[in-house]
Formats: C-alpha cells, sequence, structure tokens
C-alpha cells in the first residue's frame, strides 16, 4: 500500500483549486493525471520580468509589466483583423494587440479609465508601443507577483502560462518531507538538498544555472530516480533467482529439420543465442531473457527456433506480435518454414472469423494447436492453453504491464523471452535492465543487402517522381512514408491523402495507400496486393514501422524526415533491402534544417548498423527522450540524464545492491525504502520486470 504520506502528491490534478475538467484533460495530455506528474514536469528555461516607471522608459522587446490607465477600446472594422485596447500612463500611449479574442471578455477585463496591471513583450516601431497578446492583465496588486525571475516550462496548446504557475503553486503545497533514504555523509558530500528542496528549488529558480541537469537540486533528483530503478532492478533479480521454472529439454528432431529445410544459414550470433536460449529452458530457473537485433538481424527464426524446443518436450508456445498486420505475417512466416512438421499453428487476432476464432481456442485449450501467433485477442478470458511453457513478446515495449502478466499467468512457471529492433548501447543496458539476461544479435544474415541511403531537399520531388517510373518499369516496388494522415492546420507536412492523390495521378492503379485507421480487413486487402505485386507504390503511415517483409520492395522514400526519430527513420529504412535485389532509401526534408536534424540525417547517411545508431541517438537525445522512448519502449526519466549524471550510476548500483544486501539480512525492505518506489511508480514495475 502506498505511504500515507504520498497520498496528496499521487491524487488526481483536479483536486488542486481552479483545475475543472478541461484543464485537468490539457495536464493530462502535456504532463499525466496525477500532481505529482505536474511537479515531475520541470522548468527549461527562466525569465527575468522587470516592472517600469512608464511606457517611454519601458525599452524595446522587454519583458515587462506596467500599470497604464485603459483610454478606448478599437474594435476590428473587418473580420480577421485584431482588436485593439489604446492604453497610458500620463506621459506616453500603447496599444494593446488581440487577434481571435472575444470583445465581451476585453470590455471587462479592460474596462475604460480604470488602472491594470499589463505584462507582456513591449514593442516599439515608428515610435508606436504596442504589446501583442499581454500574457497577465489583472489589477495594480498583482504587480509583486508579475517582476523577478520566474521558470518557463514546456505546455500544451490552449494551456496558459499562467494556469500551469497556479497548479504548481497549489501542487508545492502538498509537498511534505519524506524519510531520508540517502545516506548523512553522501549529502554533505555531494552538497544536496532534501527531497522536498530538491523539487522546490527546481520550480523556484533564480538563475537559469538552478533548473540545469547539474544543479544540486536536479542531482539529487536524478540521483533518488535512478537509486529506485536499480532498486527495483535488484528487488526482482533477487525473486528470480528463487522462482522455479520448468525444465523443457526438446529432442532437437523439429528444430534441426527447420533448419535445413531454410533457404539460408544461421549466423554464428543466431546459433549463440538459441545456445543461450536452450541452456536457460534446460535450467531449474525460470527464463526471463530479452533478445535485442537490429533490424533485419532474424530474430524470428531464433524465435521459432525456440518454440520448437519447447514443443518438442510437450509444451505449447505462444508469440505476441503488437499489430495484426505484424501478426499475419509472422504466422504467414512461420506456417512455411514449418510446413514439413507435424504440428498446428493458430492465428488470433481481431480479423479472425467467429467461428475460426472458436475452433482455434477449443483447439488451443486442448494442445491440438501447438504455437499460438496473435495480437491482444491473445490477453482474452476464454483463450487457455492445455500446457503453456514458453511466452515470446514482439516488439515488447508496445504492451503494458498487465497484457504482459495476463498472457504468462496463462501457463504454470512460463518461461519469457522479450525480443526487441531497438539495439541498446551497453551502458545503457545495464543501467535500464541491471543483470537481467541480455542477448543480442549484432550480424545480419548474409543474403541481406545494404541501402544506399540519401538525403534530398523537397523541392527535388520532380525528379524522384521521374526515378520512380525507371524503378516501376523493372517490376520493383517503393513505400512512401509520410507524417500525417491528412492536412494539418498546425503542421504544414506531408500526409498521406495529398501524396496519395498527386502519385496516383501519375502512376494510375499501382499506387494504394495505408494508414492506422483503416479497418484490419482494408488493411490486409491493401497490403496483399502489395506483397504479390499488383500495387507496386505504397503510400503509408509509419504503421509499416515494423513487421513488413516484402523482398521485391527496394525503394523506401521517407517525407519529412527531419520530423522523424533516429531510430524511427532506422526501422522504416529496415523495410527494404530484404531480397537480393540493391536497395536505397531517400530523406526527403524541408528547409532550413536544425543542427541536430542534419545530424540525425547525417548519422543514417553514413552507417546502417544499428548500434552505432542507437549510441548516437543517445548523445543526440542525452537531454531528453532516450532513443525515443515512445517509439522504442525503453522508460522515461524525468530527471536522470545519461549525458550528464553516468557518474552517479556506480554510486547508485552499490547502494542499491547494499539495500537488498540488508534487505536479506533482515527479511524485509526497509519502509524508507518502499516510499521512494512508491514515489517513482516501481511498485508496478516490479510485475512488469518479471513479465519480461
Amino acid at each position: 500500500m502506498r505511504p500515507s504520506l504520498l497520498f496528496g502528491l499521487f491524487s488526481p490534478v483536479s483536486v488542486l483549486p481552479g483545475v475543472g475538467p478541461k484543464t485537468a484533460a490539457l495536464l493530462e495530455k502535456l504532463c499525466g493525471p496525477l500532481i505529482i506528474d505536474a511537479l515531475w514536469h520541470l522548468p527549461f528555461e527562466v525569465e527575468e520580468r522587470k516592472s517600469y516607471p512608464s511606457i517611454y522608459a519601458t525599452p524595446h522587446k522587454a519583458l515587462a509589466s506596467l500599470i497604464v490607465t485603459v483610454k478606448s477600446h478599437v474594435p476590428a472594422k473587418t473580420s480577421g483583423r485584431p482588436y485593439k485596447v489604446l492604453c497610458h500612463d500620463g506621459t506616453s500611449e500603447m496599444m494593446l494587440v488581440f487577434f481571435n479574442s472575444f470583445k465581451d471578455y476585453l470590455e471587462k477585463a479592460l474596462p475604460v479609465g480604470e488602472q491594470r496591471l499589463i505584462s507582456g513583450v513591449m514593442e516599439k516601431q515608428f515610435g508606436q508601443a504596442q504589446m501583442v497578446h499581454p500574457q497577465h492583465i489583472g489589477v495594480p496588486e498583482d504587480l509583486p507577483q508579475w517582476v523577478g525571475v520566474h521558470p518557463v516550462y514546456p505546455l500544451t496548446a490552449s494551456l496558459h502560462k499562467k494556469t500551469f504557475a497556479q497548479v504548481i503553486k497549489s501542487a508545492m503545497t502538498l509537498l511534505s518531507p519524506l524519510p531520508e533514504w540517502i545516506p548523512d555523509n553522501v549529502l554533505k558530500e555531494k552538497g544536496w538538498p532534501s527531497w522536498d528542496e530538491a523539487i522546490f528549488a527546481i520550480h523556484h529558480p533564480k538563475t537559469q544555472e538552478d533548473i540545469s541537469a547539474t544543479s544540486p537540486a536536479h542531482q539529487r533528483l536524478a540521483f533518488d530516480e535512478i537509486l529506485a530503478y536499480q532498486l527495483m532492478l535488484k528487488c526482482v533479480k533477487h525473486t528470480q533467482e528463487t522462482e522455479q521454472g520448468i525444465f523443457i529439454k526438446g529432442t532437437g528432431q523439429y528444430v534441426q529439420s527447420v533448419i535445413k529445410s531454410l533457404p539460408f544459414a544461421l549466423t554464428q550470433g543466431q546459433e549463440e543465442v538459441l545456445a543461450e536460449i536452450q541452456q536457460d529452458l534446460e535450467s531449474p530457473k525460470k527464463m526471463v531473457r530479452l533478445l535485442q537485433g537490429d533490424v533485419g538481424s532474424g530474430k524470428t527464426v531464433v524465435a521459432l527456433l525456440a518454440m520448437l524446443s519447447v514443443v518438442e518436450a510437450g509444451y505449447q508456445a505462444v508469440f505476441l506480435a503488437p499489430t495484426d498486420i505484424l501478426a499475419q505475417q509472422h504466422y504467414a512466416t512461420l506456417q512455411n518454414w514449418c510446413k514439413d512438421l507435424p504440428l498446428s499453428l493458430g492465428l488470433f487476432t481481431g480479423s479472425v472469423g467467429v467461428k475460426a476464432r472458436r475452433e482455434n481456442t477449443e483447439k488451443l485449450k486442448t494442445g491440438e494447436i501447438a504455437i499460438a501467433i496473435g495480437t491482444h485477442a491473445l490477453l482474452e478470458d476464454d483463450i487457455q492453453f492445455k500446457n503453456l511453457g514458453l511466452v515470446i513478446i514482439d516488439e515488447q515495449h508496445r504492451f503494458g504491464v498487465s497484457q504482459r502478466s495476463t498472457l504468462i499467468g496463462k501457463g504454470s512457471k512460463c518461461n519469457v523471452l522479450a525480443m526487441t529492433a531497438t539495439p541498446i548501447p551497453r551502458t545503457m543496458a545495464l543501467t535500464l535492465y541491471g543483470e537481467i539476461d541480455i542477448s543480442t544479435l549484432t550480424e545480419k544474415p548474409a543474403y541481406r543487402q545494404p541501402i544506399d541511403t540519401r538525403t534530398l531537399p523537397l523541392t527535388k520531388l520532380p525528379d524522384i517522381y521521374d526515378g520512380m517510373k525507371r524503378i516501376l518499369e523493372k517490376g520493383e516496388q517503393i513505400y512512401w512514408v509520410c507524417p500525417l494522415i491528412e492536412e494539418s492546420e498546425v503542421l504544414n507536412l506531408g500526409h498521406v491523402e495529398k501524396r496519395f492523390s498527386e502519385l496516383k495521378a501519375i502512376f494510375e492503379d499501382k499506387v494504394a495507400f495505408l494508414h492506422g485507421r483503416l479497418r484490419s480487413q482494408e488493411k490486409e486487402r491493401i497490403m496483399g496486393e502489395f506483397k504479390k505485386g499488383r500495387v507496386q507504390v505504397l503510400v503509408s503511415t509509419t504503421v509499416i514501422e515494423v513487421g513488413m517483409d516484402v523482398p521485391n520492395a527496394t525503394v523506401m522514400v521517407i517525407e519529412h524526415a527531419e520530423r522523424f526519430g533516429l531510430f524511427q527513420l532506422h526501422q522504416l529504412r529496415g523495410r527494404v533491402g530484404r531480397g537480393h535485389k540493391p536497395s536505397s532509401c531517400l530523406l526527403l526534408y524541408d528547409q532550413p534544417l536544425s543542427i541536430t536534424a542534419k545530424k540525425r540525417l547525417q548519422t543514417l547517411r553514413e552507417t546502417n548498423d544499428g548500434f552505432k545508431i542507437a549510441e548516437e541517438d543517445l548523445k543526440l537525445r542525452g537531454s531528453g527522450d532516450l532513443l525515443g522512448t515512445r517509439q522504442s519502449g525503453l522508460p522515461t526519466f524525468h530527471f536522470f540524464r545519461f549525458d550528464t549524471h553516468s557518474g552517479l550510476l556506480t554510486l547508485a548500483y552499490q547502494y542499491s545492491q547494499k539495500i537488498v544486501d540488508d534487505m536479506l539480512k533482515i527479511g524485509s525492505l526497509d519502509p524508507t525504502f518502499k516510499c521512494l518506489l512508491y514515489l517513482f511508480s516501481h511498485q508496478d514495475s516490479l510485475i512488469y520486470l518479471k513479465s519480461g
């Protein structure tokens, strides 16, 4: 149970004064639904707001707070023009300018003849002073709150900075000292404040240095975060070491039969990983292993051979995939590889008909189906196994804690193999997974083709269209990936519908488009047409990011590549080069490019090595989202940053080990450290890591 000291912090933001349903929804979108989520949302800079004695004395572009008298309102004469309010201070005048504003509100907020506090950016041009959309309009008594140094937070559309500032102010009232989990000598040596003092300091900076990752407050919170993570890993490792598994030793008959029939030879890396998995299966301990491998490194065949070892020993295996398209492709591939074996495979997806699903469900329950391949449909209550021995979770990060636990709970002490196409740098792997067993596939099968990667500005579209004609004349196929489905009023980016229309006009019925909003049956139909070669150009969103395997597709075009994460670009590129023909990837960008975007595209041009890309991604994202956690599944740290706080890793690792050693001596975990785990929500992560 969560310690009572944390009850307030883990309450919904809606309990705070002035936070209604609309604001609560915006806050949840920005940082999360709880008060603690708001406190974890950090400022990225500070701004200094000054008070000036007069409009005349206020410099151009100054962030100023002024007390003025409202002189008159100047409503817009025509639609689309700004609403203006003329103000003065007895010596000078300035114009307040508003777009898309409500007349009634402005007349009430800025009554003619009365004094008001106005705070915002002053602009002076040709002798005219103006302030566009003041950040605050209030009474003169508000002045002390609108001068001095203030934090600036990244916000979402429609959430005003003043609203968020009030949320933080209210949340601060719920802060209270927590039992100290860091030894006094470490606090003294590092010069770190207590936990509540650190949170207060982060949200009340006096200088830019106060919110930097190297400030004492930020370092303290970073250590807390990585200590909690390491402690959770240690506790899980201890649980695994004492948890009994199933002893599984196959005959090798099915495995050797498939290996001999494959149209390619296993790489040395695949053979080594298979040996590691087999050793785990024959161990009395439950296997919980992560298999990481670059795009196209051959994880699927390793997964199949592992499942066959289990089936040989009389158990069932299940292969969980994140999407219908991926599950169907795995099913077709595994069916083909196993066509000469006396065993049955079953497909479980949302698009399987009611009758077929009922039959498959019964066959799975009786053990007639030895290997089940499917999506979230496998998690339904009526899905039961006769004797489940191995759970394989593909693209493991795409499934939640409860989903993994539900599937694993369908067996007794069954083994778990989680797979990811995101190679994790060694430093990060040790931090994120601790001592959990990790297998890595680094080499690609010999038949995989290198991919020629080029960058081109979007102004070269006519030349690209000409090049596509030559590719299609050779009978080859092309992916064209866009970042958005429809026209966006916010972002002027390429989108599937527009690009599909343009390409359709040129290449006619050779073009189709695919995106996540289509019904499953329609996705299947389009993909079937593309795989058969009847469609040669597939315009798509990132729904094809993983799992698509069409050997005849030789060109990947990624529009607005500067908008994608580095590893996402690498995964998209991995959809081509899967056959025996030379392949290429065109990264189309819009100018001007930021320094980070240039570096990202340059990295893709220079290497096809996913591990080098992962290392570079770590450098580029060091101060933010690690490898693009939303696309790679790696945990998001609020405070800890690999580029800045790597020196804290050893200390956290050693201290967490001491905590666990002490726990084993006394038979329970000290309540102080339970408080730490609950603070960073790792009581649920214990289940998460037990389930792979």
